[in-house]
């Protein structure tokens, strides 16, 4: 089981982070839940790993089942948890699982090469406004 979230910044862009992990696609950031992590905690606690941003407004939007996703480095079998949340201020530390990020409209979120699950979270966020 895996967390992730589409973050939207006070202006209503949203955070994209091209991984290596994902053949170079741009997605979001997210990760494994530990055993006995409540699955929001592991969302912040990877988002700050990976971003160092802080969360708040955070909203479960969907699951999804990805078996053996072929732009993923390696054969895996996740369940994925996709939040939205916001972020609190703009300021982005990666660690090294990214080599790049940027803030930018949905639209132009949209726009980019991204890993299969990201484009299913932001077409169904798309899809389904609530902000």
């Amino acid at each position: 089981a895996t967390v992730g979230a589409l973050i939207f910044n006070a202006r209503g862009e949203v955070l994209m982070i091209q991984t290596h992990k994902w053949s170079n696609k741009w997605g979001i950031p997210g990760g494994k839940i530990k055993p006995n992590e409540p699955s929001e905690d592991a969302l912040r606690r990877e988002v700050l790993e990976e971003t160092g941003l802080k969360l708040r407004e955070i909203h479960f939007e969907l699951v999804q089942a990805c078996i053996e996703p072929p732009e993923f480095y390696k054969k895996a079998h996740f369940l994925l948890l996709n939040y939205t949340a916001t972020a609190e201020g703009t300021a982005v530390q990666l660690n090294d699982e990214a080599e790049a990020y940027r803030w930018l409209t949905i639209d132009e979120a949209a726009k980019l090469d991204l890993n299969g699950p990201t484009r299913v979270l932001l077409d169904y966020v798309r899809s389904h406004p609530h902000r």
